[in-house]
């Protein structure tokens, strides 16, 4: 280990509790998606001081600071971590005040704090020590506090790289994965599926067209097609549900119209059309039983509000990503975690979606993510994370910061 990591990681010892009071302060702000103001400019705030070189908020409210490297170096690493979290959901379930960030059993509770707030601080803490104790990194650095994350991932941080122009060799994604290292996530599908129908009175349904009778079987059919998908050798099985459902006009009529949301988890080798093909081919197989079916299947296109009051259109398809684990950015970084974090790190799979789907399933852009917290906390009540996995992480992000980049 060289000297100025070294200095660093004992630095992030020696200043602990500031990071810890850094996590508490970011957690006691809520930040539900869209809703984000007050804690990006809390974060913007913490950026200059530690003296970023340079901090900015883009016209969709992320927070970017960045901080220069080595002359001469062209490189440059972007570390990723969302300010948005979930709703809290039912307080009579909590045991505390979901925005207290109180410290028990050595962590800290409040929502948020595993996804994903505890990252955040301690990505921003790591690049703050290495800015305080005066170390030049390698390559340029780039810290990008996004928004909006959790309905719309990869949307903030696609905007970040294509309009401020950035090239980041590589990325590191902060979310929960109990200090391991995960090289890939399936990807996923909003699908929009609607049947038509003619409205009746209810007491005479024979004078209409009731639009639920087909979707159920087309429901059915769904529910076949998930036992019959494809699986990956790491990422495991592709997958098929339904998350929503709704009709319309509602009261004592028959509805002219029912409409479901299916969610559709991807594995590599399997594409848009291909999702889309799958809906059609389940609806063929009902229009076999029920001629007259009218339907139309589609992936959600949904407007995006953010508290900038800019406004984007998302197209809802996540790809997949994943990486070899042999290659040799990924097993370095699993020398320098476990130099940094003192255990061993496993290689891993996320089971939710990242913003990984833009940098490495859009753009390409080798990806790699590491976070304190256990991925089951997320969305949970009672959210809870170790402080000692607070402070390991950070030293785990100023040596990937110091050492993974040439």
């Amino acid at each position: 280990m060289n000297n100025s990591l070294k200095t660093i990681l004992e630095a992030i010892e020696d200043n602990k509790e500031e990071l810890i009071e850094f996590c508490r302060e970011i957690v006691k702000i809520p930040s539900y998606s869209g809703k984000e103001e007050t804690l990006a400019k809390v974060i913007a705030k913490w950026m200059h001081e530690f003296e970023f070189d340079n901090v900015m908020t883009d016209e969709l409210g992320s927070v970017i600071g960045f901080i220069e490297g080595k002359a001469g170096n062209d490189h440059l690493l972007l570390f990723d971590a969302h300010m948005d979290h979930v709703n809290v959901g039912r307080r009579d379930v909590w045991d505390c005040e979901p925005f207290g960030a109180i410290i028990k059993d050595n962590a800290i509770y409040g929502r948020g704090v595993v996804d994903m707030k505890g990252a955040l601080a301690s990505q921003i803490f790591a690049l703050g020590m290495i800015r305080r104790y005066g170390i030049t990194p390698p390559t340029d650095l780039c810290m990008a506090a996004v928004v909006f994350e959790e309905l719309n991932e990869g949307l903030a941080v696609k905007h970040i790289i294509e309009n401020i122009g950035i090239t980041p060799n590589c990325v590191i994604l902060g979310e929960p994965s109990n200090l391991n290292l995960s090289i890939g996530q399936r990807g996923r599908a909003e699908i929009e599926i609607v049947t038509k129908g003619k409205t009746s009175h209810g007491s005479m349904p024979e004078l209409g067209k009731n639009a639920i009778y087909p979707m159920t079987s087309i429901i059915n059919e769904i529910k076949k097609l998930n036992e019959r998908l494809s699986s990956h050798p790491f990422l495991g099985k592709g997958s098929v549900t339904i998350i929503d459902i709704s009709s319309s006009p509602g009261g004592n009529v028959v509805p002219d119209k029912c409409r479901i949301v299916v969610d559709r988890r991807i594995i590599p080798g399997e594409t848009e059309e291909v999702v889309i093909n799958e809906m059609h081919d389940v609806i063929e197989s009902v229009r076999e039983q029920i001629s007259d079916v009218e339907v139309s299947v589609s992936i959600i296109d949904e407007p995006v509000q953010f508290f900038t009051k800019k406004t984007l259109i998302d197209h809802k398809y996540f790809p997949t990503w994943y990486f070899d684990p042999s290659t040799p950015l990924i097993q370095k970084a699993k020398e320098v975690l476990e130099k940094s974090v003192g255990q061993h790190v496993k290689i891993i799979k996320w089971l939710f979606s990242t913003d990984g789907v833009y940098t490495a399933g859009i753009a390409n852009i080798p990806t790699i993510g590491f976070g304190p917290g256990e991925e089951e906390q997320a969305h949970t009540p009672n959210e809870h994370l170790s402080i000692d996995e607070l402070i390991k992480s950070a030293k785990g992000y100023a040596a990937l910061a110091l050492r993974l980049l040439p």
